[in-house]
């Protein structure tokens, strides 16, 4: 008898903790976008989204997404079954500019790169189509709090305005 109440005490105790583990991790279904340098984007789907091509850029439209990636620097796309328990860096290889919190710097950049800015939703609120070689600055003064994805010529890194 008093090895049942053990074993009863010790089941309760680890119950609880694989209900914990079980409500850290959600699992969803996510749209991967791979780009050719090997860096990816994934965006937690709903429903699939309506993907086109043209030929200079691939457009991925849905209820909680609406981005648009150059065909240079696009490589594939995958539907994936992804852990999504928290904001993970996007892009960390190179950053291409400085954010101190204000501002976007860009010390070099080419004529006919896009500097994109989206929502944590995927929703786009800045395009610029750069037009002469050079050091840019972008003001997100008006931007209100929160992530935000920035991408360059394909490749997206996150910010967060405070």
């Amino acid at each position: 008898m008093k090895l049942k109440l053990q074993n009863v005490f010790l089941l309760l105790l680890i119950i609880p903790l694989v209900v914990i583990e079980a409500k850290a991790k959600d699992v969803r279904n996510c749209l991967v976008i791979w780009t050719k340098n090997g860096n990816q984007v994934a965006y937690a789907l709903k429903e699939k989204p309506t993907i086109t091509f043209n030929e200079k850029e691939m457009r991925i439209i849905g209820n909680t997404i609406n981005v648009t990636y150059s065909l240079d620097q696009f490589a594939r796309y995958t539907y994936e079954n992804k852990e999504t328990d928290g904001i993970k860096s996007i892009y960390t290889d190179k950053i291409m500019g400085k954010y101190d919190g204000e501002n976007l710097f860009f010390p070099s950049l080419k004529s006919n790169s896009i500097v994109s800015i989206y929502t944590i939703r995927g929703v786009i609120i800045f395009k610029k189509i750069i037009q002469e070689d050079g050091e840019y600055v972008f003001s997100l003064s008006s931007l209100k709090e929160g992530i935000y994805l920035v991408n360059v010529n394909g490749i997206t890194f996150k910010i967060e305005k405070k």
